[in-house]
């Protein structure tokens, strides 16, 4: 947690990246209530922009545009003041959202989960709106690892 209060005094935003399941949403509402901090939803943020919900969204755009919507969706996304985001768990699939999101005024933080802890929060997967790029979960999983440790300044197992 001193992490994350030293960024925020020092005016910094802070984005959560991670699978579906790892606490994302939770964790940016519980920062952004504990230090008055505007938080950015992504997922809402898109649902709001197309008045559907994510699922609605991948079924009638596709897995291809799903992801050129939320690297557009994270483009949106200024540093003029400090927030806290929470992403979708593809996010580290766009580079030049991540480049976007790796910049002075932003920390991005992984919040690591363990595969078996996220089956059970998702109910193996199957109720969140999830880029699978063709692959078993198990695979999904080990493959989005790589990814989200190379865009992270922080790894968090836990934080609250």
């Amino acid at each position: 947690m001193q992490v994350i209060e030293d960024n925020i005094n020092n005016n910094k935003s802070i984005t959560f990246i991670g699978m579906p399941g790892a606490g994302k949403s939770y964790t940016s509402s519980y920062i952004s209530k504990k230090f008055n901090i505007p938080l950015v939803e992504l997922d809402e943020y898109i649902e709001k922009k197309y008045n559907n919900t994510l699922s609605q969204i991948f079924q009638k755009y596709g897995e291809n545009e799903f992801k050129n919507i939320e690297c557009n969706a994270i483009l949106d996304i200024t540093f003029d003041k400090p927030k806290i985001i929470s992403t979708g768990g593809s996010v580290i699939y766009y580079e030049k959202g991540m480049k976007h999101l790796k910049n002075s005024n932003n920390i991005i933080i992984y919040l690591k989960t363990d595969f078996e802890t996220l089956k059970e929060r998702t109910e193996n997967f199957t109720n969140r709106g999830i880029v699978f790029n063709n692959l078993k979960p198990i695979d999904l999983y080990n493959q989005r690892i790589k990814l989200y440790e190379k865009y992270a300044d922080y790894i968090f197992t836990k934080i609250i």
